[in-house]
């Protein structure tokens, strides 16, 4: 699965709260990626900063 497909999926969850958003990103990334325990952090920011981008206007998020 590619990380578009993984972002399409969380946005048709329409979570609330950006703690939860990168939860589930780097959940469903995890799946598919190795991410070493001490990145999750960075990852997760920068899958919610994709999200963002790619989802915000629709979510009321600004563009990045």
């Amino acid at each position: 699965m590619n990380l578009e497909s993984i972002l399409k999926e969380v946005a048709d969850l329409k979570l609330a709260d950006d703690e939860a958003i990168k939860k589930e990103l780097l959940q469903r990334v995890k799946i598919y990626n190795y991410v070493a325990p001490v990145e999750d952090n960075d990852y997760s920011e920068a899958l919610l900063s994709e999200y963002k981008r790619q989802y915000g206007k629709s979510r009321g998020y600004l563009k990045m």
